[in-house]
C-alpha cells in the first residue's frame, strides 16, 4: 500500500521536527483555534484570488486550480506538530479515496501554503512537500503575497518568539479547506479530524 511505504519516512520526519518544541507550540495553536469545530460547511466567504510561487519557481494563481477540487492548508515547514500531522492525514485520506474511487482521487489536489515566507523559500517548500502526497503543491511568495492569500481564506497567523531557542514558531489557523472546481468552499476540517472522516467527506462531496 502507498501509505505503508510512506509511514516510516513520515514518522522519522515528525520525530526530527519535534526537537523544535511540540509542547509549547501546541498552546499557541490551541489559542488560535479556540472555538473552531471539527468540520463545518456553508456559504462563508472563503477563497479568492491569490498569486504565489510553486516549488518550481513558477507563479501560480488561484484560477489555475479551477476545474478540480483542492484541499488547502496554511502552515510552515518548521512546524513541529500540527502541520505535518495534518498533511499526513490529507495524504492518507487521498490514498484511501484512491483505493475506493480513483477517478475522484485524481480530481483532488492538496495545496500547502506557507505563513512563514522568511524561512520557507522555494527550495525549502520543495523539500518539505516531498515527504507527503506526490501531487501536493507547495506555495510560497513575498510577505504581501502570503497576506493576500491568507486574507482570502480568513486565515490568521502571527510570529511567536521562543524564550528557549533562537527558532521562532508561527501560530496560525489550522483548518483544511476543501474547495470546489469553481474555487468555492465545500467544507473545512479542523486539525484533529481523522483521515477516515476526510476520506468519507471526499467520497461524498467530490464528483467523479
Amino acid at each position: 500500500m502507498v501509505w505503508s511505504r510512506r509511514l516510516g519516512q513520515l514518522a522519522a520526519f515528525i520525530a526530527i521536527a519535534a526537537v523544535f518544541g511540540v509542547g509549547s507550540n501546541y498552546f499557541f495553536y490551541s489559542e488560535a483555534l479556540r472555538g473552531e469545530q471539527r468540520e463545518t460547511s456553508g456559504e462563508a466567504q472563503i477563497g479568492g484570488p491569490f498569486s504565489l510561487v510553486n516549488t518550481e519557481g513558477e507563479r501560480v494563481r488561484a484560477s489555475d486550480f479551477e476545474g478540480g477540487y483542492t484541499l488547502v492548508l496554511f502552515g510552515y515547514t518548521f512546524c513541529p506538530d500540527v502541520c505535518p500531522m495534518s498533511l499526513i492525514k490529507i495524504t492518507r485520506a487521498i490514498d484511501m479515496l484512491a483505493e475506493q474511487a480513483p477517478e475522484k482521487a485524481e480530481r483532488v489536489t492538496p495545496v500547502f501554503i506557507t505563513v512563514d515566507p522568511e524561512r520557507d523559500d522555494v527550495e525549502a517548500m520543495r523539500d518539505y512537500v516531498s515527504h507527503f502526497h506526490p501531487r501536493m503543491v507547495g506555495l510560497t511568495g513575498s510577505p504581501s503575497d502570503i497576506e493576500e492569500a491568507a486574507a482570502a481564506y480568513q486565515v490568521v497567523y502571527w510570529r511567536v518568539e521562543s524564550e528557549q531557542t533562537t527558532q521562532y514558531t508561527m501560530a496560525h489557523t489550522a483548518y483544511t479547506f476543501l474547495m470546489d472546481p469553481n474555487g468555492r468552499l465545500v467544507t473545512r476540517f479542523d486539525h484533529d479530524v481523522s483521515p477516515e472522516s476526510v476520506a468519507k467527506a471526499l467520497t461524498d462531496k467530490v464528483s467523479g
